[in-house]
């Protein structure tokens, strides 16, 4: 809904469990009624299947960024201009990735140990930027440890999945905000995904 509120004419759902097969991608964007089409994969493993899906349609100029989350997505479409020529959104939307950082909280589905942080079951997992910063079985350490990884960001969103009812996402924005500068303004969303109780993005 964020994204259709913003100006795109298409979305092709998928996720961390239903990655979208190169002929969705086409078929999405056979149906975007536009001589240039912009393809925001929003995952890095959609990344690629999104270049084959542009490679195979002629009929149209794809182009495809690298969007690594949903809310580098966002910035992108934030940043494009209908107006502006195709050059000049592809820079302007590029730019607006860049500036953006994504972090996640999840849980842990088996023991293990990566880069040296030792993970249990069940535990929660804060991810900054795809790298695991903290694995607890309190999640406010987890939200802690994201809100001093975004300690200098001016402007942050939280959108909290289909888990979390409003009281505990306004208690995660308070354990963020005691990280964060006290300047910095937050932006609450009902984002209603599955997998990542939290996603934030700072900029």
């Amino acid at each position: 809904n964020t994204f259709l509120d913003l100006g795109v004419d298409h979305t092709v759902f998928g996720g961390q469990t239903m990655n979208p097969s190169t002929q969705d991608i086409i078929n999405g964007v056979e149906q975007t009624p536009a001589r240039v089409v912009y393809v925001l994969p929003n995952h890095k493993n959609i990344y690629l299947v999104a270049c084959q899906a542009a490679e195979m349609v002629k009929e149209k100029k794809v182009v495809v960024l690298n969007t690594k989350s949903v809310p580098q997505g966002i910035s992108a479409m934030i940043a494009y201009n209908p107006d502006a020529d195709e050059a000049t959104n592809t820079e302007a939307m590029t730019e607006a990735i860049g500036a953006v950082r994504t972090a996640q909280t999840t849980y842990a589905v088996r023991d293990t140990s990566i880069e040296g942080i030792k993970i249990n079951s069940g535990e929660t997992l804060a991810l900054v930027d795809g790298k695991i910063v903290c694995s607890d079985s309190d999640e406010k350490k987890c939200l802690a440890a994201i809100g001093e990884a975004f300690k200098d960001a001016s402007y942050l969103t939280v959108f909290y999945g289909e888990s979390v009812d409003e009281a505990r996402a306004e208690a995660a924005v308070e354990i963020l905000k005691e990280k964060i500068n006290s300047m910095a303004e937050f932006a609450v969303i009902a984002g209603g995904q599955p997998i990542y109780d939290f996603i934030v993005s700072a900029e």
